[in-house]
């Protein structure tokens, strides 16, 4: 993989409709079983983590035979979607064909965090998205550092128990201050929180380990310099941020087996589950994929910072719009899923079951001590106005990006995509509407990409240079929030069909500065 340390935080490569399909949704539904005769239908969107067994569980429901208080029997079908987009989606209210999914009756996104959100948004709209009642959990996964086991030795583990504060000094004074000097600068990968629940979670915890508190963090503390330095510090270290764990886990997984796992990331904040599936073989999550893929070979740990970490609940919730035949299939489903024979089958995915308790799969898989399989230093969840002040300012305080869009322009982007639009005008359409996710200070350009000809020799062209989004192409002052477009994303000239690809791409991360 050559240097991987010095890619850039982020290109943004349009490559026909890559960026369409970048947006965070996922859909796997469940199929077959013998409830298909079955007149009560009732809808699951879970978290992406665990949507695969959650499918399975979904099949065993519907052969079953269980009837409800009726004497009518329910079948189950599950699909998938990242919990920050589908709290998303909710609030705005669910569209099947712009959010990936079919209308649920059953949420069961990755932690509560979300359902705070998802109330703060109900208030501010004056609707009714949560019923009020209390989930239960399904299952329980907490937020870990994931890290290379050399890496974590180096670090004192797991002797010592490794807290957020040893993240920021070692993200400061770079590996050599534990005597690892070639490994250079400490880097950690870590999601948006606006969609991640892991980056969301990592980003609680760290204002915590800020306050030295374990619980009831206040607005005052959100807001305090010292504390908002101690978060940008550790925001300082992040290589980019992705919109699921996932991708840096496949990431390390190549890296890995380039014999370079110490070259890529230094730490990655997820979720305990994600370094289980890793660890057997699985680095895109697939729980179906444990122990048949090849196994790393310099594996993950778990650590659980000292100074606080949360648990994710897995909580299931049942949704106002359910009817009553569905709220009666929800909560059979419910019990179902919390018998001990599906509460292992979650335990061998790499979660612990509903009441916390890890399987003897995941604590040889992730090097659990007996403190750490029973006696974490969980934080509590925020209240929601802190919660939301939270992730205002990871807005201020995160790693600030440098972003080339490279945009596909040949001929084939003519061709239709669908919904009366060429493959050029989603992409277009795509593009025109990322500005508004980036902070001022963020960098941004263009570049359009087609077959060479004599005129334009290169296979790309500059269309807008990188700069800050606070400014226009004459300097002017832009608004405060996010970005405005400097120029309009290119149009399709006439020509041959594409070729050389890799060119413009690796030439685009070529021209941004290793430094970001």
């Amino acid at each position: 993989m050559g240097n991987v340390r010095g890619l850039p935080l982020l290109v943004a490569v349009v490559v026909g409709l890559a960026l369409l399909a970048a947006v965070g949704v996922v859909v796997n539904a469940s199929v077959g079983g013998s409830g298909g005769g079955c007149k009560v239908r009732l809808e699951v969107n879970s978290s992406t983590e665990k949507g695969d067994p959650l499918a399975e569980l979904a099949e065993k429901y519907n052969d079953s035979g269980r009837k409800l208080a009726g004497g009518e029997c329910a079948r189950v079908t599950v699909s998938e979607t990242s919990s920050g987009i589908a709290k998303d989606a909710l609030a705005q209210v669910w569209d099947e064909r712009r959010d990936g999914a079919p209308e649920p009756q059953v949420w069961t996104p990755s932690s509560s965090l979300w359902l705070t959100l998802l109330q703060r948004d109900a208030t501010a709209t004056d609707r009714k998205l949560l019923t009020g009642e209390k989930p239960k959990s399904l299952a329980t996964s907490p937020l870990a550092i994931a890290m290379p086991r050399p890496m974590a030795e180096a670090l004192g583990w797991p002797k010592k128990r490794i807290d957020w504060k040893d993240v920021l000094s070692v993200t400061q004074k770079g590996w050599a201050s534990v005597g690892r000097p070639e490994w250079g600068r400490f880097s950690l990968g870590k999601d948006n929180p606006h969609t991640s629940t892991s980056g969301l979670a990592a980003t609680v915890a760290a204002f915590y380990a800020a306050t030295g508190s374990s619980s009831d963090l206040t607005l005052d503390e959100v807001k305090n310099a010292k504390t908002r330095r101690f978060v940008a510090g550790v925001e300082a270290g992040v290589l980019h941020y992705a919109s699921d764990a996932t991708a840096y886990i496949a990431n390390l997984a190549e890296a890995d087996a380039d014999g370079q796992a110490l070259s890529y990331t230094s730490a990655i904040a997820v979720q305990e589950q994600l370094i289980h599936l890793y660890n057997q073989g699985s680095p895109t999550g697939e729980t179906d994929r444990i122990g048949k893929g090849k196994k790393p070979k310099v594996p993950l740990v778990a650590v659980h910072p000292a100074d606080g970490t949360l648990m994710f609940d897995h909580p299931y919730v049942v949704l106002p719009s359910a009817s009553g035949q569905h709220r009666s299939a929800a909560a059979d489903f419910r019990d179902f899923l919390l018998q001990d024979a599906q509460q292992r089958r979650f335990q061998q995915a790499g979660f612990r079951d509903h009441e916390g308790n890890a399987g003897s799969e995941l604590a040889r898989s992730v090097s659990l001590s007996e403190q750490s399989k029973r006696n974490l230093a969980l934080i509590d969840p925020p209240a929601p106005g802190v919660l939301a002040a939270v992730l205002d300012s990871w807005d201020e305080l995160r790693k600030k990006a440098r972003v080339l869009l490279v945009m596909d322009v040949s001929g084939s982007m003519n061709q239709s995509a669908g919904g009366g639009q060429s493959r050029l005008e989603a992409a277009k359409k795509a593009a025109v509407a990322t500005p508004g996710l980036y902070h001022p200070a963020d960098e941004v350009g263009l570049w359009a990409f087609s077959t060479g000809t004599d005129d334009q020799p290169k296979p790309y062209r500059q269309i807008v240079s990188p700069g800050p989004c606070a400014t226009t192409d004459s300097g002017s002052p832009m608004p405060s929030t996010g970005c405005t477009p400097r120029a309009a994303p290119p149009s399709a000239p006439p020509c041959a069909p594409p070729s050389g690809r890799c060119w413009p791409t690796w030439t685009a991360t070529a021209s941004t500065p290793s430094s970001y």
